[in-house]
């Protein structure tokens, strides 16, 4: 007797209406704290009730993916999945064909004087595996899954997972295709052409399915994150500035394997970027603009990013990739050079020399200066640092005693990044000579050795000694 097909309805009866009920997935539920969802229709009519419930299960089934990217669990590419349904069938073929030559009569062999009945056999076992499609039932499709996982080496997928359901999907279509070729090759027909059959393969690798598993954009900006931490690029303040690029990053190209992600993808971000309004990722409305597009925002905002701004979000994003391109997750950075707008040209950025001996003498006029950093060392001696070392504010306000010193005749300040100090980048670690005026003149050393005494007495002091 033929199956029936089976469509989940998710709905069930009580007294006074009908109610939606979702079995969640079993590792889903230490997330959802259930093993299943129930709620009220509101309705007593069965064809209300399973509308409703159905747009119910939508919203719910993209809640559960979701949690499973979240997770960060391994999924598998639409490249690998292809790759691998194609190598189902190709080793179904060469089995269809094979066994006409080794004349092995088992039980999958067709019986050579009721090749009708074999066919009738053929349908049922079509139809059951239709009616399996419709019902999502995926029990005959995991047995092929898990020999083409074994033959490749791939692991971590779970079943549950988007990317695992999917391939038994293709998997029992392909059956249902091969089904008809053998029917009619019993037949005598060999008309059709198999290799239709075959799906686009792949781009070319040199490994069997591109990798195990791709990884995800979320896990890879956490890899690149710990990177740039760990070798100490990044303090927890740059960390927390590149947030708001990261979740624009998440939410426009999606946590989807990276090898998915194209120059396209890319371009959208680019130029919803061109139409997202200064500060919009603290705004409300902007909290999610994983469904925007530049249309959605066109004339609506006086003000748009300015040109800077853009060009650090799509920098971030290219140095994520190249860090993705490196450890070969992808073959190729989608964020090309002419997706990121040019520097824009301001007169007003560019820093003007002091030029002009006047220009000095107005700030470090002897009356003007000196009262100005009277009973104040710090704006005394920081400026006249500045002038005749050329050295940043951020070096000279953070030195040390220690790093005032004498080599041979010459007096030194060492620029260093030690005591969790920050330095611009590694070649801004050097030792700079004082000049004469600061350590001969000014006696600047001798200035520093009595601030240094006083901090040590001081702390004997506060010590109890």
């Amino acid at each position: 007797m033929k199956a029936s097909r089976r469509f989940p309805s998710y709905t069930i009866r009580n007294p006074h209406s009908y109610c939606f009920r979702m079995i969640v997935p079993k590792d889903l539920r230490k997330f959802v704290g259930k093993t299943e969802l129930r709620y009220t229709l509101d309705t007593g009519s069965i064809g209300l009730a399973k509308s409703k419930a159905r747009l119910l299960a939508g919203k719910f089934q993209q809640l559960f993916r979701f949690l499973r990217e979240s997770q960060k669990l391994a999924e598998l590419t639409n490249d690998q999945i292809q790759a691998m349904v194609n190598q189902y069938i190709q080793n179904s073929l060469k089995m269809l064909e094979e066994r006409w030559l080794t004349g092995d009569d088992d039980d999958f062999f067709p019986p050579r004087d009721d090749s009708r009945g074999y066919i009738e056999t053929l349908d049922i076992v079509k139809d059951d595996m239709v009616d399996e499609l419709n019902a999502c039932d995926y029990q005959r499709a995991e047995e092929m899954v898990n020999d083409l996982f074994g033959e490749n080496g791939i692991s971590g997928v779970q079943k549950d997972s988007y990317s695992y359901k999917k391939l038994c999907r293709e998997l029992l279509k392909a059956e249902v295709k091969l089904v008809e070729i053998e029917k009619k090759q019993i037949l005598g027909d060999y008309s059709d052409d198999p290799s239709t059959l075959l799906g686009k393969p792949p781009a070319k690798t040199d490994s069997p399915l591109i990798k195990k598993y791709s990884i995800t954009l979320e896990k890879l900006i956490q890899e690149y994150k710990n990177r740039q931490i760990q070798s100490k690029k990044w303090s927890s303040n740059t960390d927390r500035n590149h947030q708001p690029k990261i979740n624009t990053m998440l939410q426009v190209l999606g946590n989807r394997p990276v090898s998915e992600i194209t120059v396209d993808d890319v371009r959208k971000l680019a130029q919803l970027l061109e139409s997202l309004p200064p500060g919009f990722a603290r705004m409300k409305e902007f909290k999610d603009i994983s469904d925007l597009s530049p249309d959605d925002l066109d004339g609506k905002h006086d003000k748009t990013l300015d040109v800077t701004t853009r060009r650090e979000y799509l920098n971030f994003a290219r140095s994520v990739f190249t860090y993705a391109e490196e450890n070969e997750y992808i073959k190729k950075n989608p964020v090309i050079s002419g997706i990121i707008p040019p520097k824009k040209k301001n007169a007003r950025g560019h820093k003007l020399a002091f030029d002009d001996p006047e220009d000095l003498a107005k700030i470090f006029n002897t009356d003007v200066f000196l009262g100005w950093s009277k009973d104040t060392p710090s704006r005394f001696w920081l400026p006249l640092l500045a002038l005749y070392t050329g050295c940043r504010l951020e070096e000279i306000a953070s030195l040390y005693c220690e790093d005032v010193f004498e080599h041979g005749d010459l007096h030194c300040i060492d620029i260093n990044d030690n005591h969790d100090r920050k330095v611009k980048n590694q070649n801004a670690i050097r030792t700079v000579p004082l000049h004469p005026i600061l350590a001969v003149e000014l006696k600047f050393p001798e200035y520093v050795e009595r601030v240094g005494l006083k901090v040590t007495l001081e702390f004997f002091l506060n010590s109890g000694w």
